[in-house]
C-alpha cells in the first residue's frame, strides 16, 4: 500500500492565489497592502419566512468579503433558481477591480462573460457537474503547481 499523501499547508494555496489575483489586477499582494475587493454571491433561504403562496423566501445577495456588507440582493421566484438572478443582481454594481466569488451553481459561461465585460474578475468553484472544465483545470493546475496535486479532488 502506498504511503498516505500529505497535503501542503493551506497557507501555501492562499499565498499563491493571493499573488495571482494581485498580479492579475495590478494591485499590491495581500502581504504588502490591500488588493482588489472580494464580492461573494450567495443564496439563502430565510428560515420561517413565507410568500403569499406559502413558499419560503429565497434571496441572492452580493456581499463584500471584508466587513460582510450586503451591496445588493434579489428575491428569487419560487419557481426559478439563482442562475437567472445572477446577472441582474450585478447589473447595478461597479465590478471594476472586484473579485467575484460564487459556488458551483454559478460556474456558467454567461456569468463569467458578464463579470469580465464589466471589468471584474472571478473565482468560481468547478465540480464534476462541469466534467470537461474540471478535467482541463485539473491538468493545468497539476502542471503549474505540482506540490498541490494531493489537494486537487
Amino acid at each position: 500500500m502506498p504511503p498516505p499523501r500529505r497535503s501542503p499547508p493551506a497557507s501555501l494555496l492562499d499565498k499563491r492565489i493571493g499573488a495571482y489575483l494581485a498580479a492579475l489586477t495590478g494591485a499590491p499582494s495581500t502581504d504588502t497592502g490591500p488588493g482588489p475587493a472580494g464580492l461573494a454571491i450567495d443564496g439563502k433561504t430565510l428560515r420561517g419566512s413565507r410568500t403569499t403562496d406559502g413558499a419560503a423566501v429565497h434571496l441572492l445577495s452580493a456581499t463584500l468579503h471584508h466587513g460582510q456588507l450586503v451591496l445588493a440582493q434579489r428575491q428569487i421566484d419560487a419557481h426559478s433558481n439563482e442562475i437567472g438572478a445572477f446577472t441582474p443582481l450585478l447589473d447595478h454594481l461597479d465590478l471594476a477591480r472586484k473579485v467575484i466569488t460564487a459556488d458551483a451553481m454559478h460556474t456558467q459561461h454567461e456569468h463569467a462573460r458578464h463579470i469580465l465585460a464589466r471589468g471584474g474578475h472571478y473565482i468560481f468553484i468547478v465540480k464534476a457537474n462541469q466534467p470537461s472544465l474540471c478535467r482541463c483545470l485539473r491538468g493545468r493546475f497539476e502542471r503549474v503547481c505540482p506540490e498541490m496535486r494531493s489537494v486537487i479532488v
